[in-house]
């Protein structure tokens, strides 16, 4: 389980038109048993360069600030057309020791 956090703010411009403002932070930590060490190649790769193969330490991503922003606004007096839009970043977790297919 890794640890995340999220903030979020809304701010209404005019009557018309809404800003969602927000940030989510992520420590991504790698999966380990008994060994804190992983393999950062496939097994493809390690057969061609089995001499060259190498464990690493796994270290914990810490840098993760995805921000987040919404926009709503209301084009029309009557308030039955709205028109709605948001980014994000987003990060995704990718351990290479166990994503090997082969």
């Amino acid at each position: 389980m890794d640890p995340s956090a999220y903030v979020q703010d809304t701010w209404q411009a005019r009557d018309d038109l809404t800003f969602n403002l927000g940030a989510r932070y992520d420590i991504d930590l790698t999966p380990t048993s008994v060994n804190p060490y992983i393999d950062p190649y496939t097994s493809a790769s390690s057969r061609a360069w089995a001499a060259r193969r190498r464990l690493r330490k796994s270290i914990a991503d810490r840098n993760n600030v995805s921000p987040r922003l919404g926009v709503v606004w209301v084009p029309t007096a009557d308030r039955r057309t709205t028109l709605r839009s948001s980014f994000g970043f987003y990060y995704d977790q990718n351990h290479w020791n166990f994503t090997d297919t082969t």
